[in-house]
């Protein structure tokens, strides 16, 4: 997915994912949710988020209806700090933010 967001360019293609999350529904479920946390070439981060009709990435397709949506949600370090803190197993967030004291 590509967009353009305050005159930067998001490009999933492009940048690296750090971290994949999947909620506990599957993709046919109209609940599911998925985000993926990347990192542009320049150190920006950004969330790519999608999600099933009945979640938070939903869009309107009608007056009383949603179906599936995408969109991705740029991000400060500290903003990705606390989404992979909350989504991310401490191996793999260790690994790319560094290691958290006990």
């Amino acid at each position: 997915m590509k967009q353009i967001i305050k005159g930067k360019k998001y490009d999933t293609d492009t940048a690296t994912k750090i971290y994949e999350y999947q909620n506990e529904y599957g993709y046919s479920d109209f609940r599911y949710v998925i985000e993926t946390l990347y990192i542009k070439k320049t150190g920006e981060y950004f969330l790519h988020g999608e999600s099933g009709a009945m979640s938070k990435y939903c869009q309107k397709s009608g007056s009383n209806t949603t179906c599936a949506g995408a969109e991705i949600i740029p991000l400060d370090r500290c903003e990705a700090f606390d989404w992979g803190s909350d989504n991310m197993p401490v191996d793999k967030f260790e690994a790319h933010f560094g290691e958290v004291e006990e």
